[in-house]
């Protein structure tokens, strides 16, 4: 159950924030909330644990 409670949380704390920001020399993007589902979903199978 824990690992679910990290994902869920990450997922809710990556989408309140912006999905890209960019400064005056850089920039950052976010993976996907889809990619980020479907990254949580892989490591729950691979621990063994429903989805």
């Amino acid at each position: 159950m824990m690992a679910q409670d990290t994902t869920t949380n990450t997922i809710r704390e990556n989408a309140a924030g912006p999905r890209k920001a960019s400064g005056d020399s850089e920039s950052v993007e976010q993976h996907s909330l889809q990619d980020q589902i479907v990254a949580g979903c892989a490591a729950r199978i691979q621990e063994g644990q429903p989805i």
